[in-house]
């Protein structure tokens, strides 16, 4: 590893630090009552309440509609939950008017935080796990060009999309990071794929390979910040629309990756050249088939998903603990 490259690699690592904790800690106080609304028409009604939530110890009852809470009126359903509920401190008592066959009541209900203690250190384990074996890869892969750079940057975007994945849909400061984290996962990919032998980067070329993810990037958010903005159905229905669309340019950048790297190999082998980088790139991104095939496609789809995003994720760590493993503790046994 160039150690002229120390200072970047420590600001870029101390950045992802900050930003990644402010998610978890996002997480940690995002709160709920436990109760599944429906919005009709602007009139916000219960659907659902969990058993041992706020909302069923305190008497919320499937049919009631919500007329306002602690005296403010919900716009939506968007509203309600975004806007009031989340932002209200775990553990905080809220007064629910409510309309219940005609007749109104206030019902007093003490939120609890959304996540579980066990969760959120499961994200704090997560995030640490990525972090520290990208950098190890990243200090120890013996390469003389940008490859283990790549992988880190590339794993370190992987570790703040999936935190954010899980922050309040209603900050837009917070969700936005992962439009941005979420939507340049496949450019990084993108790096690893075309970059792997070069020591310089070819800028004009870069540029090219952004252009995917700068689309869905301004797509995506554009659409969340109309719905922000207005907090109406409809906008969410176009937001919804939209992260299909993302999802499904995510998963298609994923297959077209592969397919260069396959396609590298096959002329590698028949050229008699070995570069050892294009088995170690594929095996990497094999961990993310199980996002692709169990998350994005059914949610581009419109269908849903099989496993969430952070189980998913999940997977890609065994690719890359494996080849730190081997290289740092198995190679030279086996060499001998």
């Amino acid at each position: 590893m160039n150690k002229s490259k120390y200072p970047i690699i420590i600001v870029i690592s101390i950045i992802t630090v900050i930003i990644c904790f402010l998610g978890i800690y996002n997480i940690y106080i995002s709160s709920d009552d436990g109760v599944t609304y429906i919005d009709t028409g602007g009139i916000v009604a219960v659907k659902y309440v969990d058993m041992d939530k706020p909302g069923y110890k305190a008497n919320v009852q499937i049919g009631d509609t919500i007329l306002s809470i602690n005296d403010i009126v919900p716009r939506s359903l968007n509203d309600l939950k975004g806007n009031i509920i989340e932002k209200t401190r775990p553990n905080t008592l809220l007064f629910y008017k409510i309309k219940r066959s005609g007749s109104i009541h206030t019902i007093p209900v003490q939120i609890t935080n959304r996540y579980s203690s066990t969760f959120v250190i499961y994200q704090v384990v997560f995030f640490l796990l990525y972090f520290i074996t990208s950098l190890i890869f990243l200090l120890t892969f013996p390469a003389k060009n940008n490859f283990p750079l790549y992988v880190f940057l590339f794993y370190l975007c992987v570790a703040v999309t999936n935190i954010f994945t899980k922050v309040s849909f209603t900050n837009p400061y917070l969700y936005s990071i992962l439009i941005l984290s979420g939507s340049f996962c496949p450019f990084l990919m993108f790096l690893l794929v075309f970059f792997y032998k070069d020591n310089v980067v070819n800028f004009k070329r870069v540029f090219i390979l952004a252009l995917p993810s700068t689309a869905v990037f301004l797509l995506w958010l554009s659409f969340y910040l109309i719905w922000t903005n207005s907090m109406m159905p409809s906008e969410l229905k176009h937001l919804t629309e939209v992260g299909k669309i993302a999802n499904l340019s995510i998963a298609l950048m994923f297959v077209f990756s592969l397919f260069v790297l396959l396609r590298s190999i096959y002329i590698s082998l028949k050229e008699n050249e070995k570069y050892h980088i294009n088995y170690i790139t594929i095996f990497l991104i094999t961990g993310f088939i199980p996002y692709v095939i169990l998350y994005a496609l059914p949610m581009a789809m419109g269908k849903k998903e099989i496993l969430s995003v952070e189980k998913t994720i999940s997977f890609a760590i065994i690719p890359l603990l494996g080849i730190v493993i081997f290289n740092n503790f198995l190679y030279e046994k086996i060499k001998k």
